[in-house]
């Protein structure tokens, strides 16, 4: 069978759906259950060979070349577009969509792909009206009642949704419950094992061997309402706080001021560096900390990040606000310990009964490992070529 995935961004890129994708390409690759196509934007010069090698450094992902088709944006997209990596952004997502519509039509014109895979509708939409059977990915339910009517339209074949809210929401939009399915992302084990002890993780990182150390790692944008963050660091000064995933100078030094204006000399705020390497991070820590906020599920986009399962496997204690989303994977005293969430204070009295507490930390640390291996990306493999074949079959 053959399965052609799409994104009209360029890989790598900043944003964790890239990273996502890629690794969901790598596993299902692995299985050699589909002939597999990943069809991307990437200017006329860059090929398969050239996007492989990159997808390596960036995420220590080895995804062949003949699995990777660059398809060029029909116009001469702007300079920021064309040059943008997994350390830029590309700016709206719907120019991109735009640029690659034509090319991407005659791509899949050219490779005649038995299924689409898609987490952009609008090129789901395309392989759709080319009268391929189509499955569309989401994690977030925002504008969920106008994609249903897209894809009603359309026909799509399914929806895999990342998360019980996101299909929920759906459900309620009006897609039917039986064609979409839940299935969660995920991490790699050998990511995180490679990276060896806290010591060498400090060491390699430059952190001092000490210190009590709390460390956020991933995306970090306004949506992730980071302040809250730096208000829990300022309540406990004796932790260091490391934030992990700023883009841009200016980001980082907007941040870096808050911390200083609330007197949080401990927090460190760290440009952001590629998924390969912020295992590190991961590792050198004593705590992992998710935003203790409600604002990133509110705004319908960020659910059930991606961090979530990398924290997991990591083998540290997880402090998380209690919101539904990660209230699916994570269990209060069981395998993380969960706070109220936008009470900062709670978030800090959190962090330090957890590294006062050993029996509590190994409690935590236990039960996440216990947790993790359902999510690895070859479990999500497993349960995403299961649906793809029951959809088809089913229209068959």
């Amino acid at each position: 069978m053959r399965l052609a995935v799409l994104t009209s961004r360029v890989i790598p890129h900043v944003e964790a759906d890239v990273e996502q994708m890629v690794r969901t390409a790598e596993a299902l690759a692995g299985r050699g259950a589909f002939d597999l196509r990943v069809l991307y934007s990437a200017p006329r010069e860059v090929d398969g060979a050239a996007t492989a090698g990159a997808i390596e450094r960036a995420y220590g992902v080895r995804l062949a070349a003949r699995h990777l088709h660059p398809v060029a944006p029909w116009i001469d997209a702007p300079a920021a577009f064309r040059a943008a990596t997994s350390q830029r952004a590309a700016g709206p997502q719907w120019v991109a969509d735009a640029a690659l519509a034509r090319p991407i039509a005659r791509a899949l014109g050219g490779l005649a792909p038995d299924i689409v895979l898609s987490r952009r509708w609008p090129l789901a939409a395309i392989a759709s009206r080319l009268g391929i059977p189509t499955i569309y990915e989401t994690h977030s339910p925002a504008h969920a009642a106008a994609l249903c009517r897209v894809g009603r339209t359309m026909g799509w074949r399914g929806v895999v949704a990342h998360s019980d809210c996101v299909r929920d929401g759906y459900v309620e939009a009006g897609w039917p419950a039986e064609s979409i399915r839940v299935i969660r992302n995920g991490y790699d084990p050998c990511a995180i094992a490679s990276s060896g002890t806290k010591a060498e993780a400090r060491a390699r990182l430059g952190l001092p061997a000490a210190i009590r150390l709390a460390c956020y790692a991933g995306r970090l944008n306004a949506k992730k309402q980071p302040e809250v963050l730096i208000r829990a660091a300022a309540a406990m000064p004796e932790v260091t706080v490391v934030l992990v995933g700023v883009v841009g100078e200016g980001e980082r030094t907007a941040l870096a001021e808050y911390a200083a204006s609330l007197g949080a000399h401990n927090v460190r705020v760290e440009r952001r560096v590629e998924p390969s390497a912020a295992m590190d991070y991961l590792v050198a820590a004593d705590v992992l900390l998710l935003t203790p906020a409600s604002g990133p599920l509110a705004s319908g986009r960020t659910v059930l990040p991606l961090k979530t399962y990398q924290y997991l496997g990591a083998g540290r204690p997880i402090i998380a606000p209690a919101t539904p989303d990660l209230c699916e994977v994570l269990e209060h005293g069981r395998n993380a310990w969960l706070v109220p969430p936008d009470d900062p204070v709670a978030a800090a009295e959190a962090v330090r009964r957890v590294l006062a507490d050993p029996g509590l930390s190994e409690r935590l640390i236990a039960g996440a490992l216990a947790t993790a291996p359902a999510f690895t990306w070859a479990a999500r493999a497993d349960a995403l070529e299961t649906f793809i074949r029951e959809r088809c079959a089913r229209a068959a």
